[in-house]
């Protein structure tokens, strides 16, 4: 093989370590994750208090980002419904722990648990 070719084979044959992770990198990645999943489920606990059985139904937290937090609907047709509604009551229940609100369309996330009335005080 004449040596300009052999280059040619070495460069589009070589394994990319741009692409390889270390261990610790996967672990920091997976601890990560790990925190962003218990913020979702304590975001949830805060939202259950103020939303419905509807709500809870067809939404779920789906991440936090900069303090913006993504509700996902699972039927398109509703997003904008439950936007109208909601938008008010949960940013006021969040308080300072978040920028604002956003829904989208989607079924990921952290569902919302039930909150038993009388437990919330409520009848």
């Amino acid at each position: 093989m004449e040596p300009g070719r052999k280059l040619q084979w070495v460069q589009a044959n070589r394994k990319r370590t741009d692409r390889l992770r270390t261990v610790a990198t996967l672990a920091q990645d997976l601890a990560e994750r790990i925190d962003d999943d218990e913020e979702l489920v304590r975001i949830a606990g805060m939202i259950a208090d103020v939303v419905d059985a509807d709500f809870r139904a067809h939404c779920r937290v789906a991440r936090v980002s900069r303090g913006m937090v993504l509700i996902h609907v699972d039927e398109a047709s509703l997003v904008a419904a439950v936007q109208m509604r909601w938008s008010g009551p949960l940013i006021r229940a969040l308080g300072r722990m978040s920028r604002g609100i956003a829904f989208a369309y989607g079924k990921a996330g952290v569902a919302i648990p039930l909150i038993d009335a009388d437990a919330a005080g409520r009848t």
